[in-house]
């Protein structure tokens, strides 16, 4: 039964993942922040205070 002989295929087998498992993250973490975010304005973030007239 060659599924039982691992001679053939474990090779490869260690191979491929040793790759999926080196190149697969650095990708991954190369596109995860690219960048830094920046604020648009400043302006955005200030509210201005409500009058309430019954008060």
């Amino acid at each position: 039964m060659p599924q039982l002989m691992p001679e053939p295929w474990f090779m490869t087998f260690l191979l491929t993942w040793s790759v999926l498992l080196t190149v697969i993250p650095m990708q991954i973490m190369a596109l995860t922040f690219p960048y830094e975010p920046t604020l648009q304005s400043d302006n955005a973030l200030t509210t201005q205070t409500w009058n309430w007239q019954w008060l």
